[in-house]
């Protein structure tokens, strides 16, 4: 048995001789060939890099979300990302409120004191684009080539108007430190489009700021449209719960008070409380339907006066 190991062991070492006396006579082709695998491997991983998308490390702005800019409190929220992989074609649009007290997202925005700086990451590196005003509070920005292997997208904006409420004369050197590094600190809207978070359109072309202008109405109305079934969906249910609502007070009505009469008519009176906020609730939401109706009128107008070319908006500024 010691017979077999030994023969084994010896066996070994000598295939063990023999690589290491063919790896001498063969040192410098085996250091070569090494050294040539390194550098294909990198050159393989630089292009690799730079030709094919790779994931970002920033996290993607979601759709509808607010992002406050500048020091007015200005809202800006990405509305819609469309892309043609095939023609580089690329579509952002974006929506922009003087505040959050802006429920009807109609505000009148000065375009020309709103400045959007756009940078890309991996891919684009010479953005070909276009700033186009498309109503009161909307915007798009257009790119003719966005490189297909673009990684993400960055969008500044930043609002060059004055708020009165914060200029003041400084009366001493002190305060006129204080004020620069408070301006300093201003607030810059930023929203990120990841390459994953784009919506392919094969057929997405460039549109002119007309044809955006009336897509943007467009979209406008239909989100009024969905307001008024949104309110009419909640008369139901309003209308709905009155009923039990009265039911429930009848039955509340025609139970004994066992000796305890205020107590009932406690009952009895915040059952009443709660049926005259929900018919509140009703008149409210039957408010939101009138006005969002005559929304609808109003932006059919614009409609028209866009289409005959009445309606004036920003030239489109090229980025």
């Amino acid at each position: 048995m010691f017979k077999f190991w030994d023969a084994i062991g010896h066996r070994f070492s000598l295939i063990w001789q023999k690589v290491k006396r063919r790896f001498r006579e063969n040192r410098r082709r085996y250091l070569l060939r090494f050294f040539w695998f390194l550098v294909a491997g990198s050159f393989l991983m630089i292009v690799g890099v730079n030709l094919f998308p790779h994931p970002s490390n920033q996290p993607n702005t979601p759709l509808n979300t607010s992002n406050i800019f500048g020091d007015q409190g200005k809202m800006v929220q990405i509305t819609n990302r469309l892309y043609n992989p095939q023609s580089g074609t690329a579509q952002f649009d974006f929506q922009i409120n003087d505040a959050t007290t802006d429920n009807n997202n109609n505000s009148f925005i000065d375009f020309s004191k709103v400045e959007v700086d756009v940078s890309a990451t991996h891919g684009g590196d010479h953005l070909a684009g276009a700033i186009i005003q498309t109503s009161t509070n909307t915007m798009t920005v257009q790119f003719k080539h966005l490189d297909k292997n673009f990684t993400s997208l960055e969008f500044h904006f930043l609002d060059k108007s004055i708020n009165v409420a914060n200029v003041k004369a400084p009366n001493s050197v002190q305060d006129a430190k204080a004020k620069r590094s408070a301006n300093k600190e201003k607030q810059n809207g930023t929203i990120i489009v990841n390459r994953d978070g784009v919506k392919n359109v094969q057929d997405l072309k460039t549109q002119n700021q007309k044809q955006l202008a009336l897509d943007a109405y467009v979209q406008k109305i239909s989100d009024q449209k969905q307001l008024i079934l949104d309110n009419q969906q909640a008369i139901k249910k309003y209308q709905q719960a009155i009923k039990d609502q009265q039911e429930k007070l009848q039955v509340l009505q025609n139970q004994p008070d066992f000796g305890q009469p205020e107590s009932k008519q406690t009952q009895v009176q915040s059952l009443q409380d709660q049926l005259n906020s929900i018919q509140n609730n009703i008149t409210l939401a039957s408010q939101n339907i009138d006005s969002a109706q005559q929304t609808i009128s109003q932006y059919q107008d614009v409609q028209k006066q866009i289409k005959t070319g009445s309606f004036k908006l920003l030239k489109p500024k090229q980025l």
